[in-house]
């Protein structure tokens, strides 16, 4: 489809409504990768990640049912907290961009890598925003600092989820298969 003129964007957003539709089926008939394998470790990785996304709904939720900042500072501090850790999640992006998406391109599979890469840049500055929003709550009033917050870690969770979902449904599992044990 993009060899015929449809844009990356338009992909994308095809890819993930059939993402929605497909999800119980992907499921199924996953390989699995033995531990030490580099991706049963990027597989983890994303288990750990998927904990902090939960951590940050819950902060969000009582953040946006208090009265004031002052009754929330556990949250802030876990926002945070979550926050740094999405940051350092970095590490795990790059080993893709550096690593797998260059094996699979190299075997000729270049649309789910490209797609990948795209969504890496917009969930990196979203991460910063939150990292950056966390760091400061009193500089806005409660109620724009909480739509703030609300606004960035609600994309997080969801946008960050689903492409851990694409990434160890979809992509880890093209690895799996195209590419060799040595690569």
């Amino acid at each position: 489809m993009i060899q015929e003129g449809m844009g990356r964007d338009e992909m994308r957003r095809l890819c993930d409504a059939h993402l929605e539709i497909m999800r119980e089926s992907l499921s199924g008939g996953q390989i699995t990768p033995e531990p030490g394998h580099p991706v049963y470790t990027l597989m983890e990785e994303h288990k750990v990640l998927k904990r902090h996304l939960e951590e940050l709904k819950v902060y969000l939720e009582a953040i946006k049912k208090a009265p004031g900042l002052s009754s929330v500072s556990k949250e802030v501090d876990g926002t945070r907290f979550v926050a740094h850790e999405l940051l350092e999640a970095e590490k795990h992006h790059q080993r893709e961009e550096e690593v797998i998406f260059p094996a699979l391109e190299k075997r000729g599979v270049t649309e789910p890598p490209e797609i990948m890469r795209q969504e890496h840049v917009e969930l990196r500055a979203k991460k910063a925003a939150l990292a950056e929003i966390s760091k400061e709550p009193g500089k806005l009033s409660y109620q724009d600092w909480v739509r703030n917050i609300a606004d960035v870690g609600n994309y997080l969770v969801k946008e960050l989820g689903d492409h851990i979902y694409k990434e160890d449904n979809i992509l880890y599992q093209i690895a799996l298969q195209v590419l060799k044990e040595d690569e």
